[in-house]
């Protein structure tokens, strides 16, 4: 059955503060009455902030051993949630820093996966490309380069459909090694690679539809009117991905949700190890692996 119930908006917030997931957290809840998870770290301000708006919290869970970037680690948590709900649950899988909303993320409810294109062919990306290459071979990569551009920074679905795409994307975005695969940019590569070939069954939704994908979009085509930011066309896309590419979006957003919090950059804990770990694994990618 369709209801507020059966609906839920799941993000991935590690290493932010407050401030930069508020515009996430208050459009959302100004729009979308439906159950809404984020993993966040143990910060009392944000759990604060969070419970004041009904937002479930979801601890990062502990790893031994290899951990991959983030945005491969996150689809593991996703796969234990999905797995929790009904499988004809409507969600939305989502990035939080970056993302506003402009009506209900999940009206219509999907009856798919939804895949939804941004700017340009996969051949466009070469840092897509880099990645679809090492996880699929040149072959693959020759195969899927004039396809469209999928990102996989919001996907909306059913929760059974999303559950078995998140264990399809962590078994491509774990190859060839852990170095190569778990890191950023294997998940965007896996899920370009999974629609592509047809390993995840997904819809192809232009760009403007239920998502507004910016990030490639001429700026000058973006115009803002009240408190919406409006599609080239003037259409009005309800969740918009990737405003902060541009500065007068950034701006429009900020003194619409977050004007009173502290701006905060995300810092790494130990800035040195994680410029050496970083070139560390920049050497390794470019070993000839041993089999």
């Amino acid at each position: 059955m369709d209801t507020a119930a059966a609906r839920h908006v799941l993000g991935y917030a590690t290493g932010y503060g407050v401030a930069q997931i508020a515009p996430f957290v208050l459009s959302l809840r100004a729009v979308f009455q439906g159950a809404v998870a984020l993993v966040v770290d143990p910060d009392p301000a944000m759990l604060e902030f969070l419970a004041a708006h009904d937002v479930g919290v979801v601890p990062r869970a502990p790893v031994t051993g290899w951990r991959p970037h983030v945005a491969v680690e996150r689809l593991a948590t996703f796969d234990a949630l999905l797995r929790g709900m009904p499988a004809d649950a409507s969600v939305l899988l989502t990035d939080v820093r970056d993302v506003v909303f402009q009506a209900n993320p999940l009206s219509p409810a999907p009856t798919a996966i939804e895949a939804f294109e941004e700017p340009g062919t996969c051949g466009d990306h070469r840092f897509n490309m880099k990645y679809i290459t090492a996880l699929a071979g040149p072959g693959i990569a020759d195969v899927i380069r004039d396809r469209p551009a999928l990102c996989v920074g919001t996907v909306a679905g059913p929760a059974g459909e999303l559950a078995r795409m998140c264990r399809t994307l962590l078994m491509l975005s774990a190859r060839p090694r852990s170095a190569m695969g778990g890191a950023f940019g294997a998940d965007q590569a896996a899920f370009n690679i999974a629609a592509h070939l047809d390993l995840v069954p997904v819809v192809r939704c232009p760009n403007f539809s239920r998502v507004a994908t910016l990030g490639l979009v001429e700026g000058g085509t973006l115009t803002i009117k009240g408190d919406r930011i409006l599609n080239p066309d003037g259409g009005v896309s309800p969740v918009v991905h990737q405003y902060d590419r541009h500065p007068h979006l950034h701006a429009h957003i900020r003194a619409l949700w977050s004007v009173d919090l502290p701006e905060r950059r995300q810092v790494p804990a130990h800035p040195v190890l994680s410029r050496l770990r970083r070139h560390a694994e920049s050497i390794r990618r470019r070993i000839p692996e041993l089999r």
